[in-house]
């Protein structure tokens, strides 16, 4: 029996928690569980787009969320259903107010922000990235919750429309 409960206890301590796998749960929206009809049913969908993956881009009504300074809300939903990133733009004099809130939820990853200049902060909770962006010439703040998976995808994505713009360039000469 004391075999059993020694083991028991080894798992334990082995195994992290769940919590440290999970991802935020921003305006009770839990990136990488919530799914695209439970969205539905708490917010109004003011747009919505399908792109050649099956990933479905939606835009949000930003009154919906009764949080100051909100100008637009956009989730975007996974081939399952699954709401893996959820991004909100939002005036751009709520940064230190914002990054202070994160600071306190998130472990801090990286931060390059300038007196004068962009502001960007990048936080991480579990397989979770928190993105704060204020670029220098914009009025608006991007705050972005996505999974690692997303982001993986989207750095691709980028990748390969640099590489067509560059080939398209080449092409013309």
């Amino acid at each position: 029996m004391n075999r059993f409960k020694d083991l028991v206890i080894i798992i334990i301590i082995l195994l992290p928690p769940r919590a440290l796998y999970s991802c935020p749960a921003p305006s009770k929206i839990k990136i990488n569980e919530t799914t695209f009809e439970e969205v539905e049913s708490m917010y109004n969908v003011l747009l919505s787009q399908t792109s050649e993956d099956n990933y479905v881009y939606t835009q949000l009504n930003a009154s919906d969320f009764q949080i100051e300074g909100l100008n637009k809300v956009f989730v975007v939903t996974n081939p399952q259903g699954i709401i893996e990133n959820f991004n909100l733009r939002i005036d751009k004099s709520k940064f230190d107010q914002i990054n202070a809130l994160l600071a306190s939820k998130y472990v801090l990853k990286s931060s390059k922000i300038a007196n004068v200049g962009n502001k960007l902060v990048k936080y991480k909770d579990g397989e979770c990235w928190i993105f704060l962006t204020a670029l220098h010439m914009d009025f608006e703040l991007e705050l972005v919750y996505t999974t690692d998976n997303f982001r993986k995808k989207r750095v691709i994505e980028i990748k390969r429309e640099q590489e067509q713009k560059r080939q398209s360039i080449l092409d013309k000469f």
